[in-house]
């Protein structure tokens, strides 16, 4: 039967203005900058409403975008686009951007792939831009922790290796949607290995040290960037597949498994939390946080597989939108380059400054926290919620009483923000202004109005068809 390739002029066409975009780059013409930026937001705009037309896109008999992976894809594409508007038009960020056009077009790989080759790839090119984008950032560490990453992401990839040629040797396939399992043994070996590297690129404990190194240094977009498509494209594929392995486990393996599971996102969920209280500095406190929140992110294998894909996705949105936002708009307030600040010293008396900055700021931590009228209390509920029909109830007990400790992480900022007034301690802050520029407002903005509306009807994320 031949297959029609529909999703090929999309890429062709998004391929042909990022391309201009990267000669228009090396051109060196006063403006070269402004051609880059129009080149690249034109792109991504004709390829998010080339791919919002159709329900289903198919590229080969390894790739097959569905109606819910489709809207996934459109999710990242509009992400994309609102970080190009904050990079701007700096040549640094602009060099970023470019980049992340790739990272972008390798996520909707990851989300379409169906067999372990066109996955392989598409997971490298996502490491490998993203390394890349750490290290373009002019922060002192940054280097430092983009080959701490490097080596790392060099070391998962060789577990991942192993794990498909374990899943090769159990099934006698590379396809991983669907496969008749011949040695169960090896497929839950292979089983053991996904997730070894799917902890790592969530950031789950003990897979965690290189998240605060990587979310310290990262410069502003790169490391929304990188943010949004680690968590969203790499995760939500990868605890896909994982779950499809599960399902095929022989008893014997599949209990352990889960139990190892559970175990190690509980693990989690407590030491991200309790580390967050301990951290001065509000990025890294956010970074510890997000090993926190990753915890809950692996609990979602032991959901069903009609409820993982959705669950997951509104919950994944709904932490990076307030993430990215609160981390956008930290790094435009303090200057990393020098040394990490304390959250006192950094937002001490900021909401009499710039209330506007400080009321959104506080918003996207809300929603971090979990607080009622944002998505991420919907979120964190309907996962939960889906979580007591599967787990023990000792087990989200730990886990709830781990989450409320958390909420005391934020204490630092509202009262630094809000009850003390900015002190002359004799060290040099940063030299932006607590007003906000208009290329950060607006997307930071619309993140905030997409957590209020989600919060207060999440069922308009799962109404999300084309």
């Amino acid at each position: 039967m031949m297959l029609e390739y529909t999703f090929l002029p999309n890429i062709l066409v998004f391929l042909t203005f990022t391309c201009a975009a990267l000669f228009a780059f090396f051109w060196n013409h006063k403006q070269s900058s402004l051609a880059v930026y129009s080149l690249n937001l034109i792109g991504n705009i004709l390829f998010f409403f080339l791919t919002v037309k159709k329900g289903h896109w198919i590229l080969s008999s390894s790739f097959f975008l569905g109606a819910q992976e489709t809207v996934y894809a459109c999710i990242l594409i509009i992400l994309n686009i609102f970080l190009l508007i904050f990079n701007g038009q700096d040549r640094l960020n602009l060099k970023g951007s470019i980049l992340a056009n790739f990272v972008l077009l390798a996520s909707l790989f990851l989300l379409g792939a169906k067999d372990f080759v066109t996955y392989f790839v598409a997971l490298e090119m996502v490491s490998l831009l993203g390394f890349v984008l750490l290290g373009l950032s002019s922060y002192r560490f940054a280097k430092e922790a983009a080959i701490k990453y490097l080596i790392q992401s060099a070391a998962m990839t060789g577990l991942f290796l192993m794990g498909v040629a374990l899943f090769i040797a159990s099934t006698k396939s590379v396809n991983f949607d669907q496969f008749t399992v011949s040695s169960p043994f090896f497929l839950g070996l292979s089983c053991l290995f996904f997730l070894s590297v799917l902890c790592f690129k969530l950031g789950v404990f003990p897979f965690h040290w290189w998240l605060p190194d990587t979310y310290a240094q990262a410069m502003h977009g790169n490391l929304a960037s990188n943010f949004f498509f680690n968590k969203l494209a790499v995760g939500l594929s990868f605890i896909l597949i994982v779950k499809k392995i599960l399902l095929h486990l022989s008893p014997e393996w599949f209990y352990p498994i889960s139990i190892f599971i559970t175990t190690i996102s509980l693990a989690s969920i407590v030491y991200g939390n309790f580390a967050a209280l301990g951290q001065e500095s509000l990025k890294r406190m956010l970074s510890f946080s997000s090993v926190a929140h990753s915890g809950v992110m692996l609990m979602a294998l032991v959901l069903p597989e009609n409820e993982l894909g959705p669950y997951f996705m509104f919950y994944v949105l709904s932490y990076a939108l307030a993430a990215v936002g609160a981390f956008l708009i930290l790094n435009h307030f303090i200057d990393s380059s020098e040394e990490q600040r304390d959250v006192p010293l950094v937002l001490q008396g900021a909401f009499q400054k710039s209330p506007w900055a400080i009321g959104l700021l506080s918003t996207f931590l809300l929603s971090i926290a979990g607080i009622p009228l944002t998505a991420g209390f919907f979120s964190k509920y309907l996962l939960f919620s889906a979580y007591f029909s599967w787990l023990p109830a000792t087990v989200l007990g730990l886990a709830l009483v781990a989450s409320v400790v958390g909420l005391g992480v934020y204490l630092k900022f509202f009262v630094a923000a809000f009850m003390q007034e900015r002190e002359n301690t004799g060290v040099i802050l940063a030299s932006t202004s607590f007003v906000l520029p208009a290329r950060l407002l607006w997307p930071c903005f619309i993140f905030f109005l997409a957590i209020l509306f989600f919060g207060l009807y999440p069922d308009g994320f799962f109404l999300l068809k084309f």
